[in-house]
């Protein structure tokens, strides 16, 4: 589950949303020896 939090006194109307990006950063391999940045887009229907 995730939450979006909203600066006090906004809202986020849902029926707006097309689409959610998640930014995890550098994420680093098993290994420890290379790092990629990690980043998702989901589309709402």
């Amino acid at each position: 589950m995730l939450e979006f939090l909203t600066p006090e006194g906004k809202t986020i109307d849902p029926a707006s949303v097309k689409e959610i990006k998640l930014v995890l950063g550098d994420v680093t391999s098993g290994d420890y020896m290379t790092t990629e940045p990690v980043e998702f887009t989901v589309t709402v229907e």
